[in-house]
């Protein structure tokens, strides 16, 4: 009997569980008159405007969302970010949101699985079919917020290694060749430097080469502004002003599972650039998933900007 009930513990717990709330990109009807989630390799800075809504369209669309229960975060020319409980995604689009546990590859390039959400009413992965739904009118489809991570977890103390690697500042912006440019006079002084990632702390680091960090901003879904939640960040930015020192930092914490947003956060704050040192997995089929044909757009959207 105890055997029979340890093992349905370990197949309770083998099975993913929806979190909470669920984060999403809606797309209300783009103006060119394609999907933003049928443009496959199409969506850049010279096609971002295709994928573009007409205002009025985006405010009937945020107020429907509104009126099924969901909040709105963040809106932009193409996207409206916004989350909401599994339920109200069942009840407004009339399919419900299932967990899968699927193959990635983590910080280290460590193989390892994440938790997916699916509504298995579309093709593309991670795709909400709205066609059958009272939002027909107004959007084109919600793309499902998928994982995304870091590309190395840094440590208070560098490990004690027996081959050449890499310091900071001096190994890093040899290496990049940033000494010939500092040399030159070039060391991003007036460059202001947006940088989405998991935060950044105080550090003496910092201070003692008087590199200028403006205050965090947070990111919809993200909380506490002087915690770096990993590390990750802070890491980061050193590398950042190791080949431009007299940049200004903007740091943008995010969390793992709404990155469009962090990074339209980031554009809020008009930089001339932004640092993401982050990816995710394609999906289980290879091509693009909804949740990122909805940050190919967002970016396509800054670097036509000029960011």
């Amino acid at each position: 009997m105890g055997q029979r009930k340890r093992q349905r513990k370990r197949a309770a717990a083998a099975v993913p569980r929806l979190p909470g709330l669920v984060y999403a990109q809606a797309s209300p009807h783009s103006i060119g008159g394609r999907s933003l989630f049928e443009a496959d390799g199409r969506v850049t800075a010279g096609t971002v405007n295709d994928f573009a809504s007409e205002r009025p369209l985006r405010d009937r669309a945020e107020a429907l969302l509104r009126q099924a229960g969901f909040e709105i975060l963040r809106r932009t020319d193409e996207t409206i970010n916004f989350r909401g409980s599994p339920r109200a995604f069942e009840i407004a689009f009339g399919a419900p949101i299932v967990a899968e546990e699927r193959p990635v590859t983590k910080p280290g390039q460590r193989r390892d699985t994440a938790t997916f959400l699916e509504c298995h009413n579309a093709e593309r992965p991670g795709l909400v079919d709205v066609r059958r739904s009272r939002f027909r009118h107004v959007l084109e489809g919600v793309a499902l917020e998928v994982p995304r991570f870091f590309m190395a977890a840094p440590q208070a103390i560098p490990p004690d290694v027996g081959y050449w690697h890499l310091d900071v500042p001096g190994g890093v912006a040899l290496g990049c060749r940033a000494v010939h440019a500092h040399r030159a006079g070039v060391t991003g002084r007036g460059v202001a430097v947006a940088m989405v990632d998991s935060g950044h702390a105080v550090h003496p680091f910092f201070a003692a080469h008087g590199y200028r960090v403006d205050p965090v901003r947070l990111a919809p879904g993200a909380a506490d502004p002087a915690v770096d939640s990993d590390g990750h960040g802070t890491g980061e930015s050193a590398n950042i002003f190791a080949v431009a020192p007299d940049a200004t930092l903007q740091p943008v914490k995010t969390v793992s599972f709404n990155m469009t947003a962090a990074f339209t956060t980031a554009v809020r704050l008009n930089p001339q650039v932004i640092s993401l040192s982050w990816g995710g997995d394609l999906g289980p089929r290879g091509g693009f998933g909804a949740a990122d044909l909805a940050l190919a757009a967002a970016v396509a959207r800054a670097v036509a900007s000029g960011i």
